[in-house]
């Protein structure tokens, strides 16, 4: 684990990843939000703007030391900050199931993620 807190005051990089993937998970976030047919509203664009600044903030930190092209790097976040609604609608139907059942859904998790499907056990 990562200590980020240690990090953002060691490497003065980490706070650059940080804005730079703010700014433009705000501008992204805005963009779906204005896009998006049913959040046209001020309360909707907010709200997505947000949650594409957020999820953009944690990519950001998670790939700036796999990925060494600056450009890639902002393309990656982007994409995920467009996208932010998805995945936080991935992680919230991920928190229900493990809520309801959580070592058989782990199980299957697992042996979705490894290829298996229910015949091949």
């Amino acid at each position: 684990m990562i200590d980020w807190l240690k990090k953002l005051f060691t490497e003065p990089s980490t706070l650059g990843v940080i804005l730079t993937s703010a700014v433009l998970g705000l501008v992204m976030g805005a963009g779906a939000g204005v896009s998006q047919f049913d959040s046209k509203r001020w309360p909707g664009i907010a709200r997505a703007a947000l949650l594409g600044m957020c999820v953009a903030v944690i990519v950001g930190l998670g790939v700036a030391d796999y990925v060494g092209n600056e450009t890639a790097r902002l393309a990656i976040v982007g994409a995920c900050a467009a996208i932010g609604e998805d995945i936080w609608a991935g992680f919230k139907s991920i928190g229900r199931g493990l809520r309801q059942d959580p070592l058989g859904y782990l199980s299957r998790l697992l042996d979705a993620l490894r290829g298996r499907t229910g015949s091949d056990k």
